[in-house]
This record gives C-alpha cells, structure tokens and sequence, in this order.
C-alpha cells in the first residue's frame, strides 16, 4: 500500500488542494489518498470499482479529453504516460497541457514507459516553461515497493498506509533526491488562463467544462437527469461506478 505514495506524494507536497486539479488516469482513488477529502476530478478508461466520494469521475475513450481548454488549475498525470501506446503519447501529454489553465504535474515510472530523455522532449510544448519535477530517491522507492510485494511485510505496509499515511507524505517528500525509476516534469504555462472549474461550486462547474463527445457543446448538471448536453440534449450515464460515461 505504502508505495501508492511513490506516485502522489510530489503532489500532496507541491499543490495545494484547495485550487481546481484533473487526475488523468486516477484509477478508482487517485488523488484522495493524498488529499484528505478534498474535491478533485479524475478521468481513466476503466475503473475497477466504485469511485471514492471526493471525485468527480468520468470515463472516456482516449484521445481528445471531454474537458474544454484551461478547465482546470493543475492538471496532475502520474500514471498515465507509460500506459499509452507510444505513437500516441505526444498527443496525449498535449491533452494534459491544453485543459491545464496554469500548470501540469506529469511524471511516469521509465523503467515501464517512455526514457526520461523522451519524457523531457514530450513536455518540451510551445507555451509551456518545463523544469524537472523531483521524485522519491531509488533506494526508498525500492524498500516500499519491496514492502509491499513480500508477505512478510504486507501486513504491516497496509497498516502504515491507514494509520501514518500523512508521516510518509512528509517522509517521502524529504526523500526526493538522486535518481529513481521515476521522472517527473512540471509544465507551467507562460500566460495563465482563468480556470473554468471553481474549487467552491465544484460539481456545477466540472459539468460547465465537459464537451459534448458528439457535438462538443459544453453540458450543464441538471438534478433531474445529471448532466445534460446544451447543444444536442445527449445525456451521459451514470454509471455503477459513480463515474460519468463520456465515451459516447
């Protein structure tokens, strides 16, 4: 359990959970294991379970994200990258960027994915300041990892997660030093957009900033139906999951 933190813990350490945060690729808990309750929305092509209640969810396809330009604040992707085929990963980085109103967190594991180097040249993008984003030391990441596969230790970094989850935050975040797996970058655009999603209406204002998947009007929260697109009338299901489906 311990080393679901490898991932998150960069964030929880340099983004404040109060601004509006997309998690590409957020699997069914994403950012919440780190954000103590607060709001967030995360999208993926499956989900194995039930979403956690802090996330707005929604399920696509791939290519082109359902958000409109600058929906959010921070845009946050550390398990995504490697997961896409490489002749798409050049787009999906872009998508990451373009619905980013302020700035990208991304980062993947280059042992699985793509080399730091192509990394560093996927989130070289026109409008964008690039700087390295530092991840956990390879020695840590190693024990946690190893922690969490071994039986003998499982018990005990399940344990660790539920009761001293924060500690390890704080641990991991002093830990971010020399090379590990994982490289990460933070992309911070020149010129800041406004961004569509506001933190204190959460709800209302991720649905302003979903695109129809077939007409690409925006959609609006309605208490009747849920969302409802303002162009075509297309509603998008709810799914068991508690996720929206904007596949179709």
């Amino acid at each position: 359990m311990l080393s679901r933190l490898l991932r998150y813990a960069p964030v929880a350490g340099d983004l404040d959970a109060s601004v509006s945060v997309l998690d590409v690729c957020c699997g069914r808990d994403g950012l919440s294991c780190v954000f103590n309750g607060a709001r967030f929305a995360g999208q993926d092509t499956a989900f194995d379970g039930p979403v956690v209640p802090a996330m707005f969810g929604v399920r696509t396809n791939g290519g082109r994200f359902p958000w409109a330009d600058g929906a959010f604040d921070t845009v946050v992707c550390v398990n995504g990258v490697e997961q896409v085929a490489p002749g798409e990963r050049a787009a999906f980085v872009a998508e990451c960027a373009r619905v980013a109103a302020r700035r990208l967190l991304i980062s993947c594991e280059t042992t699985a994915g793509p080399s730091a180097a192509e990394l560093a040249r996927l989130c070289t993008l026109r409008g964008f300041t690039t700087r390295p984003w530092p991840q956990v030391n390879a020695l840590l990441t190693s024990l946690l990892t190893f922690s969490d596969e071994n039986p003998s230790f499982a018990g005990q970094s399940s344990a660790e997660f539920a009761v001293n989850r924060a500690a390890w935050v704080q641990v991991l975040n002093a830990a971010r030093f020399g090379d590990g797996p994982r490289t990460g970058f933070e992309l911070l655009r020149d010129e800041p957009r406004e961004p569509l999603v506001d933190p204190g209406r959460f709800d209302a204002s991720a649905a302003a900033a979903l695109e129809c998947v077939r007409c690409g009007t925006r959609l609006r929260l309605e208490t009747a139906v849920g969302l409802r697109c303002l162009g075509c009338g297309m509603i998008p299901a709810r799914e068991a999951t508690g996720t929206w489906d904007m596949t179709r």
